[in-house]
């Protein structure tokens, strides 16, 4: 097996991953950097999935836009009971439809398909640490899709819908924000794919993942909109960190010291499940060690 090594230098990983034989001897944060390098460039490849997802998008932030609008004209009292205003919300909603773009299954996808085709064991072996080359490629693609999809949806919405800018001290807070709920998605979205190495299938741990998301998370509906008691659990749970966090600093509910408060409570969340991951792959090694993998 060990055999292997010297032409894993030389091959591509995933979906393309290059890397010259002078990155490696580089040291480790060139190959890293080389993998986001490519990683953004090979994502460009495919520009009428690109337009489609614009599209797409484009329409999903136009029916939650209309949706609040609704829920505000219904004479609900909706922003005297949260403090929210409606240009706020609605600038949230369509700010979760654009965010939700930054958060790929390209990792659970492509680590389960290793796994099943026995390639795992050969990545393995390379002297990389295997998640965190993964979370490059998370980077890379995740770069690319700010750039090429998340930027035109936004810059159009802002033009159309006069969305709510964030204050000018609440710019840096969700910038590192941003980073750690891309972090976040990974370390989830890692930890699913590590089933794939005691389950054939990995298919409704990934739908219960994502539907766990969807309502817990914040993304469809704040969870200032939840009840009290269901709040209090929401609040120590890393999922808030990927959209209410992010997105409640943007339209203001959080701000100063709170919303760096908020930044580290993703950071601590963001270490945790690290740790976790890299604790399931030593424990993998190791079974594949002692039968011979």
């Amino acid at each position: 097996m060990g055999g292997g090594w010297n032409a894993g230098f030389r091959q591509s990983v995933g979906t393309g991953c290059r890397l010259s034989r002078a990155v490696w001897r580089g040291g480790a944060m060139r190959k890293y950097a080389a993998c986001i390098a490519v990683t953004f460039k090979n994502t460009q490849v495919y520009r009428m999935d690109l337009l489609f997802k614009i599209l797409g998008s484009f329409l999903l932030v136009v029916a939650m836009r209309e949706t609040w609008i609704a829920i505000y004209g219904s004479g609900t009292g909706m922003p005297s009971n949260t403090g929210v205003s409606l240009q706020e919300m609605a600038t949230y909603a369509m700010l979760s439809s654009m965010l939700v773009l930054l958060f790929g299954q390209s990792t659970l996808y492509e680590i389960a398909d290793r796994v099943s085709t026995g390639d795992v064991v050969f990545e393995l072996q390379k002297p990389w640490n295997y998640q965190f080359f993964y979370l490059c490629k998370e980077i890379g693609v995740s770069l690319s899709t700010l750039l090429y999809n998340v930027v035109p949806l936004f810059t159009a919405s802002f033009l159309l819908f006069r969305m709510k800018l964030p204050t000018l001290g609440n710019v840096l807070p969700f910038l590192m924000s941003l980073l750690f709920a891309v972090a976040l998605g990974f370390t989830l979205n890692f930890l699913i794919a590590m089933l794939a190495f005691s389950f054939t299938e990995i298919w409704g741990f990934w739908f219960m993942k994502n539907t766990v998301i969807q309502l817990c998370s914040g993304s469809f509906i704040p969870l200032w909109l939840f009840p009290e008691k269901m709040q209090a659990v929401l609040q120590w749970l890393p999922f808030q960190g990927m959209y209410s966090i992010p997105l409640s600093i943007w339209i203001g509910k959080v701000s100063g010291a709170e919303a760096w408060g908020a930044v580290g409570f993703q950071a601590v969340w963001t270490i945790v499940l690290l740790a976790a991951g890299q604790l399931v792959l030593a424990t993998l090694n190791r079974r594949l060690v002692t039968t011979g993998g």
